[in-house]
């Protein structure tokens, strides 16, 4: 996940210069950037957990209605 989510900065700040993209790097070495790339990470995998859950229940149930026909 974490590449993944350092892509994305990457794609989000793309138009930043480098004095702007260097204070985003200070923040993430800070005690604060590192919780909330933490928490970004956590919740974006908890979000994809959740729908891959849902979405495998789903198949399930389709799977298990073309059985029955």
């Amino acid at each position: 996940m974490y590449p993944a989510m350092m892509l994305t900065m990457a794609y989000a700040y793309q138009e930043l210069n480098d004095m702007e993209l260097d204070e985003y790097v200070q923040f993430y070495l800070t005690e604060e950037g590192n919780w909330f790339i933490t928490q970004t990470v956590n919740a974006l995998t908890a979000a994809f957990r959740a729908s891959s859950l849902q979405t495998g229940k789903r198949i399930a149930e389709l799977a298990i209605i073309k059985k029955t026909r």
